[in-house]
């Protein structure tokens, strides 16, 4: 299964769930070209199934993250009681494409501000992450879950993707951005920033 695919399908979950744009099957059709329409069909079922089983993942309350002075710190402490995106990648993912999702949240952050974005990385070691996050010039917080997962199927193909989560550690409208649609980008900060963040 090659990334676009992995990208294309994952797009259309987020459409059917979440409910800002309806796909048709004329637009879908033209991005896969040779997807015929009973595999499409099948998509639709077994990515829906997923979309409807990651919606609203619980994490635990104690789950243990780093900072880059290798200092635990729990998650549900460091979200509080006001919602957060987060952005999970994992070293061993796309450079390029994570690069891309910082710029989009470093524009994003000039609208709601650095407090309520947090980047959850995954790094062998601490010394990657310092790199990374001097290199990127990050004004908003990046923090080590080490081997950590949260057992989602972008995880397994090390894709960079979005979530939102508050007190309720609950997983809200998980997004995995796509290099070669970076519209879909553009409306999924949209929608999210009008949801969550609009008194900012």
């Amino acid at each position: 299964m090659n990334k676009k695919n992995i990208y294309l399908r994952y797009i259309v979950i987020f459409f059917l769930g979440g409910g800002i744009i309806g796909l048709t099957y004329n637009n879908i059709s033209k991005l896969t070209l040779k997807t015929d329409r009973k595999s499409l069909t099948d998509e639709f079922k077994n990515f829906y199934e997923f979309q409807l089983r990651a919606e609203s993942k619980s994490i635990p309350q104690e789950m243990a993250i780093f900072n880059d002075k290798s200092q635990i710190i729990t998650l549900s402490n460091l979200i509080g009681n006001s919602p957060k995106i987060i952005l999970k990648y994992s070293e061993l993912g796309c450079s390029v494409c994570i690069d891309k999702q910082i710029e989009n949240l470093k524009k994003v952050s000039q609208k709601i501000g650095n407090q309520n974005i947090i980047i959850l990385a995954s790094y062998r070691q601490k010394k990657n992450l310092i790199l990374f996050k001097r290199l990127n010039k990050l004004n908003f917080e990046i923090y080590n879950m080490k081997e950590q997962e949260f057992g989602l199927v972008p995880e397994q193909y090390h894709l960079p993707y979005f979530f939102i989560i508050d007190s309720t550690m609950q997983m809200k409208y998980i997004f995995i951005p796509s290099k070669d649609l970076p519209e879909l980008s553009e409306v999924y900060f949209r929608y999210i920033i009008e949801k969550f963040f609009h008194k900012y």
